[in-house]
């Protein structure tokens, strides 16, 4: 993750952050009278990609919810930065935590291509039952088979939990 070329202070004196909604709206610069970006002034910054907010500053392009976090806390942040809600578009301070990258990957959504519907949890057709599993620490981990997929979910979940607390997401 690289750090900014700007400081907090030259962050707040372009950009306005409104932590109830996410929300960058670009501030105009007194010091130009009314040049680089006056015509943006009060509009709202950055272009949405593959559902992520994305502000282009001094020629880079930083993700919004690190700006956010470096916008409220002063620090940018060392690690990742986690949706607790996975909408990966909704940047209010409230829903952004730190988050390891194992914590964050603990908290995505079930991917589409799951056929079982549940997160770590699929069919085993040598048992006839339901197979409960996670890849943790780069290993796979066979959670034991059960009659049913709550069973089978019910134990990935305490497996996650045990792992990640309050990261862990079971759909």
């Amino acid at each position: 993750m690289r750090k900014p070329d700007f400081t907090h202070a030259e962050l707040v004196e372009r950009l306005s952050y409104d932590p109830e909604t996410g929300e960058f709206r670009w501030r105009p610069n007194p010091a130009m009278n009314a040049t680089w970006n006056s015509r943006f002034a009060g509009a709202k910054a950055g272009t949405m990609a593959a559902g992520r907010l994305s502000i282009r500053l001094n020629y880079r392009r930083y993700f919004a919810h690190r700006l956010a976090w470096f916008y409220m806390t002063g620090e940018w942040p060392e690690y990742e930065i986690d949706h607790a809600n996975c909408d990966p578009s909704d940047n209010r301070f409230s829903n952004l935590r730190l988050a390891s990258r194992g914590q964050n990957a603990a908290n995505i959504r079930t991917p589409r291509h799951n056929t079982s519907g549940r997160k770590g949890v699929t069919w085993d057709r040598t048992s006839g039952k339901w197979l409960a599993f996670a890849w943790t620490g780069g290993r796979f981990r066979n959670l034991g088979r059960y009659d049913t997929k709550e069973e089978a979910s019910g134990a990935y979940m305490r497996h996650m939990a045990g792992l990640y607390g309050p990261y862990a997401r079971a759909a």
